[in-house]
């Protein structure tokens, strides 16, 4: 999570999948422990966090889309969810371009994604 004065910034790579899906990389889907794992995502962004979630910005890949929404519905029905096929595979600076793109009218942001790009992300917040 990456806080300013006036932003939050929660950075979460989608939860476990099955290995392959017939039809691509794409397509794969959360696992039984991925749901869950996906919960306890939400459970503690909710403990973290003192402003409300405003939006949601997720992958199109079906993965992070169904970690978006479990993350979602456990936040509030009324946080806007938006995929974007840019997310999916997005280099560090690809993922900073999305996020500057964002309207300021947004101060707490949850972006789901994948690595590598979210682990490049990360670390040019952290300084890693």
């Amino acid at each position: 999570m990456i806080v300013d004065e006036s932003r939050t910034l929660i950075i979460l790579r989608h939860a476990k999948t099955e290995r392959d899906h017939i039809q691509g990389d794409w397509h794969r889907r959360l696992t039984a422990r991925g749901r869950r794992d996906a919960n306890l995502a939400a459970e503690a962004i909710l403990g973290a966090i003192e402003s409300n979630v405003e939006l949601i910005l997720s992958s199109d890949a079906v993965r992070a889309m169904e970690s978006a929404e479990i993350v979602k519905l456990a936040i509030a029905d009324d946080v806007s969810l938006v995929s974007s096929n840019s997310i999916y595979l997005a280099s560090a600076s690809d993922l900073m371009n999305e996020l500057h793109a964002l309207d300021d009218r947004y101060r707490t942001v949850i972006i789901v994604g994948h690595n590598p790009g979210f682990l490049e992300l990360t670390n040019l917040f952290t300084g890693y």
